[in-house]
């Protein structure tokens, strides 16, 4: 099959200044055929929540922030033996009457692009002595003794120590690398496509890497500055107090601007309570170009949303069921979280391990569940959300619809509850794999009596009989010391604010504690 090509010319801006102009060769990839041209196309990337956790793991004093960006990714990467790709001439570069190029490497447009540059990643970072986390193939570690004199470090033996929160500072007669405060040097990094965010106690090991990548002459690394932006989030990192802020200031900028709202008035809220979506006449006929532009509007306030403001999920995850038919009215009432964000552009999410609240120890996990049983119009399913914190903020959250019907509320807050429960495992299996070890169940901070004595006993009969067998594992996580259901007044229940619109006071209390600019009142 003989796919044709085309440049693809732009200009490149680093933090909205102008840097360079680009210029590339595109393989037409949607002319390629499964089966013939390629046989795999899909590639890991770090989700968000794995990026956000491991920063907020590493809120340590004397832990810096690296962004390492890959040149030329995708021409770096070999094409698998099996896999023949053949182009039109390029053009501008005429080859003569029945001739064709032959692939030998991946180039920006195939459809196994991604896949053949991790597998290349993958095979050159391990060679360079990183390690891959088992629970995550996009982040990879390397451990090393940093006390003279002692014998290799294992996994086991950082379990052991209690963790960074708890080492002692080496002195610096005592080290093994000079720029490392630590027993144990550390590196972690976490592959986005071919962006490379890397956490690191010890410069020297990040050199030793960066020779090792260049010695192996395979992948082009260079470094970026420290991780702002990386991902379009500015991540800004302070070593001595190990506070590390996300925010997207900039793109919350681009945002207003491109739907010209630059002279508009802020708003205090995303939503207000007193708007009832339900209640909104939808046209039997969509309007195409409002249509199209609600769905991009609601895109690009997912990105925000998902990335670094919690405080508006609940808005975006309502305003997100009408896709198909919005209407002017919608369309205004997205333009209000716009207006909301305009307004807290600036605000941070901030991790810092000396701001954990009372009982929690730095680097434990501990979250939050709600759910509004029966709230959506007309198919009455349930919204349900959850916050997970860690330092002394939240890096994991949602706000969703539930899939099955609720018979109870309990029977919401049950779903809210395993579905918390599902994400905190992912997050403690990552957390113990880098040695930031979990040493008790996670508390889930829980404001329904019914739903906890539900998960605790396990006794699902009578009214709760028909509870499907999905949501019954929060049961043994119980058992099995993962999680730890923790009673919780519904006035000090964060996660409520993702479930349903809130006046102004609560909404912007619940929002200060979510985003550590206060602390959470102690739980006993």
């Amino acid at each position: 099959n003989l796919i044709g090509a085309k440049w693809v010319f732009k200009l490149k801006f680093k933090n909205n200044e102008y840097e360079r102009h680009k210029a590339r060769i595109v393989a037409l990839g949607y002319l390629q055929r499964a089966g013939k041209d390629y046989f795999a196309s899909f590639s890991p990337t770090a989700s968000y929540v794995t990026i956000r956790l491991i920063l907020a793991l590493t809120a340590l004093p004397f832990w810096y922030c690296v962004d390492l960006d890959a040149t030329g990714a995708f021409i770096s990467a070999p094409l698998p033996p099996n896999e023949q790709v053949y182009l039109k001439p390029i053009p501008g570069f005429p080859l003569g009457a029945g001739k064709c190029l032959k692939l030998l490497r991946t180039i920006y447009g195939l459809k196994q692009s991604p896949l053949a540059f991790y597998r290349l990643c993958k095979e050159v970072y391990t060679k360079c002595d990183l390690k891959m986390l088992e629970s995550d193939e996009c982040v990879f570690y390397r451990y090393a003794q940093n006390i003279k004199g002692q014998p290799p470090l294992t996994v086991e033996n950082l379990i052991e120590s209690g963790g960074f929160h708890t080492m002692p500072i080496v002195p610096r007669e005592q080290r093994v690398y000079a720029s490392c405060h630590y027993p144990v040097a550390c590196l972690i990094l976490v592959l986005y496509v071919d962006n490379n965010g890397v956490r690191h106690n010890c410069s020297e090991l990040l050199e030793e890497f960066e020779a090792a990548v260049k010695a192996d002459g395979r992948i082009d690394l260079h470094r970026e500055g420290d991780m702002n932006p990386f991902l379009s989030v500015r991540y800004l990192c302070d070593p001595l107090t190990g506070e590390i802020t996300a925010d997207q200031e900039p793109y919350i900028d681009a945002l207003v601007g491109r739907w010209g709202m630059q002279d508009a008035h802020p708003n205090k809220l995303p939503l207000h309570p007193s708007v009832d979506l339900t209640s909104i006449n939808l046209p039997a006929v969509p309007d195409a170009k409002i249509t199209g532009l609600y769905a991009q509007l609601i895109g690009e306030l997912m990105f925000v949303a998902i990335n670094t403001h919690p405080a508006i999920v609940q808005a975006v995850n309502g305003l997100a069921r009408f896709m198909t038919n919005a209407t002017s009215e919608l369309f205004t009432h997205a333009k209000g979280v716009v207006r909301y964000l305009k307004g807290h552009k600036s605000r941070k999410i901030v991790f810092n391990s000396a701001k954990v609240p009372h009982p929690f120890q730095p680097c434990e996990l501990y979250a939050f569940s709600d759910a509004s049983w029966a709230d959506v119009i007309p198919s009455r399913k349930s919204t349900y959300a959850y916050l997970i914190f860690c330092n002394g903020a939240a890096f994991s959250w949602k706000s969703a619809t539930a899939t099955t019907l609720a018979l109870s509320s309990a029977e919401a807050e049950l779903i809210a509850l395993c579905a918390c429960a599902a994400d905190i495992a992912y997050c403690r299996k990552i957390a113990n794999e880098l040695g930031f070890h979990q040493w008790r169940p996670t508390w889930i901070h829980e404001d329904n009596q019914g739903a906890k004595q539900l998960a605790e006993s396990g006794n699902f009969r009578g009214k709760s009989k028909h509870f499907e067998l999905r949501y019954r594992f929060l049961v043994d996580y119980i058992r099995r010391g993962i999680v730890f259901i923790k009673d919780i007044p519904r006035q000090r229940q964060l996660a409520d604010i993702g479930c349903a619109a809130r006046a102004f006071p609560q909404f912007d209390s619940f929002c200060k504690q979510i985003y550590g600019e206060e602390a959470i009142p102690a739980s006993e």
